[in-house]
């Protein structure tokens, strides 16, 4: 058996052809197909299939009975595969007709034997072959007009077949592009759907979580106040039952000494009956023994009596003293609080003069309240108290004096004290770890306060500094950098040149604003005249970098030493000194002599010795170039190399510049 192969045909009449035959030699078309020997022909419409397709590729019919072309690699002179004949129009099959026809003819011409007929009998052979030849050629026509009249009809339901084949793949792809249609929109529909369930189901969820969180609420607010009233109950009951029991034990107290009382006159009664029957009796012998005991007797009952009275008075006068100390304690209550009263009105008045009267009131009202407890009412001294505690604790607070003076502000603005509430605030900045838990704390600290309306200009501005702090800073709330400029401004509006040096360093570095050199160092000079450390700072940084003004090392320098005036030993400004005198990158135009190098040097050391890695890069500089001190490549390269792993890409590449060479020592390449 032979294997499977591309072989060429006719698309016209299904000849097969060589391979680099142009046109048909049966019909002399010129279109042709490359086809597998093992293909198959649909029937429908004469498509070529290829391979195991179970379906026509262009009418879609099935194509299970579809007709095998591998007569196409059979040997010349193979019989035609007639089946075929379906795919040649009538033209062809007419003129494969006439030629079967002709051929004929031939042979009975060469039928005919020349040499055992006479003329005669040749012309009658002749014309009766002809006569036969007419008749075969008229019956051969009309089988082909048949066949071209069956072939016509057989071609025109072909074609009527693709035809109704078209529209009806035309209507389903119409209906398979309805039904996608109404399948996308049914999902769509069934995905809002979807998405509606879940937002509804989303916020039922949230209403239940609400609903749940509120009941919670409600049920600790209810058994707070249960166990409240609960204790205030069982405190009423035990004070009761105290006072019940102190009543009995007085009551049982005051029945015993009646039973007593009685008991001894009972007795006294016997005694006197039992001495009169014996007096009687005897009246002689017990008269002067009568006499001794009654005489005993009278100074027993005199000694209780004396004894009775004694602690009688004694009762009285306690009741008297305590009477007398609890008076006392109210007046001295009274007094301390018209003194406390006084001292601060002289306070608001003369300060220095009247400071140690607020420590003794103070000190005065804690120890009243210790004293009365709970049997004077010492509520009077609140105020007073209240008032001391905020004016020492500022006091306390601007002297640096922060142990004495925190626990007093902190008091003072839990009585809902403004003034104190800004210094307090100013302490948990600086103190974070002493934050309370409560969220956004400090924020609403100060925006109370702000709010208030009772703050000076100094004061608002003070709030409006700190909370432009902790929003900048995100102290306790979420960082917040346009609206801590806000603050910043409005700070610096009233004076406040902390703020005014921090809008200078929110325009120099873009916080909460857009980068702008020049209102930057607008800014920072109004600060650094007033002697602020962050504007003299932002000023130097704006010369020596060029911002909103041109780089300019003298005025860098300048500022830079009046920051070491505020700060001493200030590692940056010593390393930025140092680096625009030494300038190891040619950035200024100032050339230094060498007394100021040498400065530069001191600088450039005590800036490394303070913890500026970036210094080294000088240091490094100096010891490669030789000025000011002695050229020294080992040095050099040590101070680079710190200052590269520090990160200054600038030491890298200098490093990059030197080798070891032979002795061990650095030498540039």
């Amino acid at each position: 058996m032979r294997g499977i192969f591309q072989v060429k045909i006719c698309t016209n009449c299904g000849s097969k052809l060589g391979k680099k035959d142009k046109f048909c030699d049966k019909c002399g078309s010129s279109t042709f197909a490359e086809v597998s020997n093992k293909a198959k022909f649909c029937h429908n419409c004469g498509s070529v299939i290829e391979g195991k397709a179970k379906f026509c590729a262009k009418c879609g019919k099935p194509v299970e009975n579809g007709i095998s072309l591998a007569f196409l690699d059979e040997k010349p002179g193979a019989p035609v595969n007639a089946d075929l004949d379906f795919l040649k129009t009538p033209e062809q099959l007419a003129a494969e007709q006439a030629a079967a026809g002709n051929g004929t003819q031939f042979s009975v011409m060469e039928s005919y034997d020349e040499d055992s007929l006479n003329t005669q009998e040749k012309l009658d052979f002749e014309t009766a072959s002809l006569e036969n030849i007419r008749k075969e050629l008229e019956a051969r026509k009309a089988e082909i007009e048949l066949l071209v009249k069956q072939q016509e009809e057989k071609a025109a339901k072909v074609e009527e077949l693709k035809k109704q084949d078209e529209i009806e793949k035309e209507e389903a792809r119409k209906r398979q592009e309805e039904e996608e249609r109404r399948r996308k929109e049914e999902e769509e529909r069934l995905r809002k759907e979807e998405e509606e369930r879940k937002k509804r189901e989303e916020e039922e969820r949230l209403r239940r979580e609400e609903e749940e969180r509120l009941r919670k609420e409600e049920e600790e607010r209810l058994r707070k106040e249960e166990e409240e009233r609960l204790r205030k109950e069982e405190e009423e009951r035990k004070k009761k039952e105290e006072e019940e029991r102190l009543r009995r034990e007085e009551e049982e107290r005051i029945r015993k000494e009646e039973e007593e009382r009685l008991r001894k006159e009972e007795e006294e009664r016997l005694r006197k009956e039992e001495e009169e029957r014996l007096r009687k009796e005897e009246e002689e012998r017990l008269r002067r023994e009568e006499e001794r005991i009654r005489r005993e007797e009278e100074e027993r009952l005199r000694k209780e009596e004396e004894e009775r009275l004694r602690k009688e008075e004694e009762e009285r006068k306690a009741r008297e003293a305590e009477e007398a100390r609890l008076k006392a304690l109210k007046e001295d209550v009274a007094a301390c609080v018209k003194n406390c009263d006084a001292a601060i009105e002289g306070y608001k008045k003369n300060p220095e003069s009247h400071r140690a009267d607020l420590q003794a009131g103070l000190d005065k009202i804690e120890t009243l309240k210790k004293e009365a407890g709970d049997d004077v009412d010492t509520s009077s001294l609140n105020e007073a108290y209240y008032k001391i505690q905020e004016i020492l604790g500022v006091l306390y607070y601007k002297e640096g004096a922060y142990k004495l003076a925190v626990p007093m502000l902190e008091y003072a603005t839990a009585q809902g004290s403004i003034k104190a509430s800004i210094y307090y605030c100013q302490w948990l900045i600086k103190n974070r770890s002493k934050m309370p838990k409560e969220p956004d704390y400090l924020k609403k600290l100060m925006e109370d306060s702000i709010n208030s309306g009772l703050l000076s200009e100094e004061e608002k501005a003070m709030c409006y500094g700190s909370l432009a702090k902790i929003l900048h800073d995100g102290i306790g709330t979420s960082r917040n950098l346009p609206e801590a400029f806000e603050y910043f401004k409005k700070g610096a509006a009233l004076g406040d040149v902390k703020a005014i040096a921090k809008v200078g360093q929110c325009y120099l570095y873009g916080e909460g604003v857009t980068k702008d050199g020049k209102l930057a160092l607008e800014w920072s000079e109004k600060a650094a005249n007033e002697g602020n450390e962050t504007g003299i700072r932002n000023v130097a940084v704006c010369y020596d970098f060029g911002t909103g003004t041109k780089k300019d090392a003298k005025m860098a320098i300048e500022w830079y030493k009046k920051l070491l005036d505020k700060v001493e030993n200030d590692r940056f400004a010593m390393y930025r000194i140092a680096y625009c005198t030494i300038n190891p990158d040619k950035e200024y135009n100032m050339k230094a002599d060498e007394a100021m190098m040498k400065e530069a040097f001191t600088y450039a050391t005590k800036a490394v010795e303070g913890g500026e890695e970036n210094a080294n890069y000088l240091l490094g500089y100096l010891y490669m170039t030789g000025k000011v001190v002695m050229m020294d490549y080992n040095k050099a390269v040590a101070h680079f190399t710190k200052a590269a792993n520090f990160g200054n890409s600038k030491a890298r590449d200098k490093v990059k510049l030197f080798v070891k060479n032979g002795s061990g020592n650095y030498v540039l390449k």
